[in-house]
């Protein structure tokens, strides 16, 4: 194992999505936190990753524990995470084998925002930093939170599989998701609210009202037999997040 800081360039996603309002919550706790307590807290907390062209570390769990880190202004000293390596492909001849090798192993999650996959590796966000906002993964942190569905291996993708489970029944609907590009002249237009519907500047300011309101039916579906072939069906116990001095969704 090693200890890396979250601001380094080297730190690499292996998804595109996270809930921004689980990250919210993960900053102000944080944010909140003496160093000691901090320090603790990420000596108990190890960051998987796999090794990568050019050294680069590839984290394969906790991005929104480590984005949440990144965002809450904390010294040097502060950001630094322990990192195991789990498998070392810094060897493969190309990124594309080191692509495809990481999908043999199933390291990858290749939805957008908007569903679709399989997205290429090689458009999957470079930084933390550049992951983008699903209103999905913050609703079912939130259903998670209050029993939905129990917590299982992190390897088995099951927030993202309760998320697309969701999604299908349009609880949290955006302008602009899914609608397609406009003939103008000789090639299709989007307006940016077309491309990034869940962008929560410009796009989606209602993001965490939306979500409050949707938990009760999505806890529900959670639930139901309708759910019951993903994992941590029928599990779930009530834990609400510690999200310091601020108050969660």
């Amino acid at each position: 194992m090693c200890s890396v800081d979250v601001a380094s360039e080297t730190l690499r996603p292996t998804q595109a999505l996270v809930g921004m309002l689980e990250i919210q919550c993960k900053t102000d706790r944080y944010a909140s936190m003496s160093s000691d307590d901090l320090q603790k807290y990420w000596g108990k907390h190890v960051v998987p990753a796999v090794v990568g062209p050019g050294g680069d570390l590839f984290i394969t769990d906790h991005h929104h524990s480590t984005l949440a880190l990144l965002r809450a202004d904390r010294k040097p000293s502060d950001r630094l995470v322990l990192i195991n390596v789990t498998h070392n492909f810094e060897s493969e001849a190309s990124l594309a084998a080191f692509w495809s090798r990481m999908l043999d192993e199933g390291l990858l999650w290749l939805f957008d925002d908007k569903d679709r996959a399989p997205m290429h590796p090689n458009l999957l966000p470079t930084t933390l930093l550049r992951m983008v906002n699903d209103p999905y993964r913050s609703l079912v942190w939130g259903v998670r939170n209050n029993g939905g569905y129990g917590v299982v291996d992190s390897s088995s993708y099951q927030d993202f599989l309760y998320a697309q489970f969701l999604r299908q029944y349009d609880l949290l609907p955006a302008p602009g998701a899914g609608r397609r590009g406009t003939l103008r002249g000789a090639a299709p237009r989007w307006s940016f609210c077309e491309a990034a519907p869940f962008n929560s500047e410009l796009c989606y300011g209602q993001g965490a009202a939306a979500v409050g309101a949707a938990i009760g039916k999505a806890v529900s579906l959670a639930r139901s037999d309708a759910a019951k072939d993903l994992p941590g069906w029928g599990q779930g116990q009530v834990d609400y997040p510690d999200c310091g001095n601020a108050t969660a969704v």
